[in-house]
């Protein structure tokens, strides 16, 4: 079962990576990679993907994020990835989330280490969804931006998520 796990998570990781040359910061702009809606397309699909794997597969390796937490994270780091080509602080931000959320399937995890762990995830968006709207002045642009107000409205949803859970399977003393 282990084996199988690791091998979902490869092709996770193998199908993003073939994802990566066609992609660039900021679709709107003329270029050859993907425009805004293929990368959100990209984004959900692997998300729900890997939402529907947690949910059956990564139950007992998921104790520190829910399934839920899990899908919502993993959707806005593919967003930051796909678009880090042209800018690399959104691939930091994006490889930054992924990593907090393979932690807990690499490494075993108690209780502080869980809370470390969504402490950093946390971190993490926070980071980025402030360096959204110090990037991005114009609020015209916020406004008509679609790919961002969606990934920053994920964001809030997952810092909520992780706020009001408790690590799965772990009870409070």
């Amino acid at each position: 079962m282990l084996v199988q796990q690791r091998m979902q998570i490869l092709l996770i990781c193998a199908t993003l990576v073939s994802f990566m040359p066609l992609a660039s910061g900021h679709g709107d702009e003329a270029s050859s990679g993907l425009a805004n809606y293929h990368i959100l397309g990209i984004a959900l699909a692997t998300s729900l993907l890997a939402y529907v794997l947690a949910k059956k597969s990564f139950v007992a390796k998921m104790h520190v994020f829910s399934p839920a937490i899990f899908a919502l994270a993993l959707f806005t780091g593919v967003v930051h990835i796909l678009l880090g080509l042209s800018d690399r602080l959104l691939l930091i931000g994006g490889i930054g989330v992924v990593g907090f959320l393979l932690l807990p399937i690499i490494v075993s995890m108690d209780q502080k280490k869980s809370k470390f762990t969504q402490l950093g995830l946390s971190g993490v968006t926070v980071a980025m969804f402030i360096g959204y709207f110090v990037a991005n002045h114009d609020l015209h642009y916020v406004l008509e931006d679609y790919l961002g107000i969606t990934t920053k409205l994920s964001e809030i949803a997952l810092l909520v998520g992780i706020y009001r859970a408790k690590p799965i399977g772990m009870e409070e003393e």
